[in-house]
């Protein structure tokens, strides 16, 4: 998985929920109502839900949106950023700091064809192998819009980058996982990614 460095404080989620208790038995003990130490329970439990939440999606949100710039700067320009991606901000990533010089353009071209959601899509289905994945769960995890991942879809499907299979749960939705010739093309792109300390 990429690896990220959090700008939240990180609080322990035993540490939370024991505060949490200790917070709710003291309004018991003062109130001495058995529905208020419920209701405070339950509002206390979706904070700590909330906290937890946003704090994943948002540095999902944020490393995707970084790894996207990199991607775009190798694809369209043939270069990328070589500060580690875990020391960027958004505005920093988007700058050209120095180029990797010798990049294989056969492997460009390849890229190039298949397009920066592609790359990004393709890019996701092999971190998460062999966990199968719907349009709708892709586009909740890396924020592609769901039209150009359907559009994506159609394309890679049809340059055997990935296969669609159906489960028995939910008959009338696609999943899709990479299939082998997807996973050579993006290992190779890994490969550089990880050299250059983009993924870890």
């Amino acid at each position: 998985m990429i690896e990220y460095k959090s700008i939240i404080p990180d609080i322990p989620f035993i540490v939370l929920y024991f505060l949490l208790i200790i917070f709710g038995l003291f309004s018991f003990i003062i109130v001495i109502y058995p529905l208020t130490f419920f209701i405070i329970f339950i509002l206390s439990l979706g904070l700590v839900i909330r906290y937890y939440t946003t704090k994943i999606i948002y540095h999902e949100q944020l490393e995707w949106q970084n790894l996207r710039n990199v991607v775009e700067s190798i694809v369209i320009e043939d270069s990328a950023v070589i500060t580690p991606i875990e020391e960027l901000s958004l505005t920093e990533s988007q700058k050209i700091v120095q180029i990797i010089p010798e990049l294989d353009p056969n492997l460009v071209e390849k890229l190039r064809e298949i397009g920066i959601d592609g790359i990004l899509f393709l890019l996701f289905l092999l971190m998460q192998k062999p966990t199968l994945f719907n349009i709708r769960k892709i586009h909740e995890l890396i924020k592609i819009p769901v039209a150009t991942l359907y559009r994506d879809v159609k394309k890679l499907l049809d340059r055997e980058m990935i296969f669609e299979q159906y489960i028995v749960e939910h008959p009338q939705t696609a999943y899709y996982q990479i299939s082998l010739q997807g996973e050579q093309l993006m290992e190779d792109l890994k490969q550089i990614l990880i050299e250059y300390k983009y993924l870890s």
